[in-house]
């Protein structure tokens, strides 16, 4: 299924607060976007107002073909799947790493054929009957993603995935990520706050500083702007 994703000048204030300023952003299926800033830049709130967590104040957001506007919400959650910054659960809720998995296909997952092959190419076999709340970091984000992409997304949206891992966890769910890029061909939009955790596939990047985009081209072009740091962060 072929999916764009169109915003125009979306504007979002929350509890009288300005959070986005502006938006602009266009999404062709199948591109691969990082949208960069620094902490508190209003990232998160793009990726939830595409969720249809908040209502659009002003402007226009079109995705699949379907228009919102006019401090409506969305209702996509079966085309779109989020990937959160945090899903901590007590250590000692009981509930296991399958029971995670088998929210997205209500029946056992080993019994389902397309459930056992993400669990096996994610390597998760191990970890079933373990509770969730112990997996590490790294662990918590490939159940997560095997949970989401059993929905059959056709857009995914991550955010901040590079939270609470280290560097080696999240370069190695940065290549699992990239495979299911090239293998189903999905829209991603990628939220990071680091310059160095972008990844080579992302087509386009889009900075945001202050609820505003500062920036929208390659990664190349950035690191041509005389004090890129203080540009983006400071």
């Amino acid at each position: 299924m072929s999916c764009t994703i169109e915003i125009e000048n979306l504007h979002l204030k929350l509890s009288s607060k300005v959070i986005l300023k502006n938006i602009n952003l266009k999404a062709e299926h199948g591109d691969f976007i990082t949208i960069l800033g620094p902490n508190g830049s209003g990232k998160t709130s793009i990726l939830k107002t595409l969720m249809g967590f908040y209502k659009i104040d002003k402007g226009k957001i079109k995705i699949c073909d379907e228009t919102y506007e006019n401090n409506n919400t969305l209702n996509l959650r079966k085309k779109i799947s989020y990937l959160p910054q945090n899903y901590e659960i007590d250590k000692f809720f009981p509930i296991l790493t399958k029971d995670i998995i088998e929210l997205s296909i209500n029946e056992n997952c080993l019994k389902n054929k397309r459930a056992m092959e993400i669990i096996n190419e994610f390597n998760l076999m191990d970890l079933l009957k373990k509770p969730f709340g112990l997996l590490s970091g790294g662990e918590k984000q490939k159940t997560m993603l095997a949970m989401i992409l059993l929905r059959d997304p056709v857009i995914l949206l991550l955010d901040e995935p590079n939270l609470n891992l280290d560097m080696l966890a999240y370069k190695n769910f940065l290549k699992l990520v990239e495979k299911i890029y090239m293998e189903k061909k999905l829209t991603i939009l990628f939220v990071t706050h680091l310059l160095t955790h972008i990844s080579d596939l992302s087509k386009k990047v889009l900075i945001l500083k202050a609820g505003k985009i500062i920036f929208s081209g390659k990664k190349e072009e950035i690191f041509k702007k005389e004090n890129y740091i203080e540009f983006i962060y400071d």
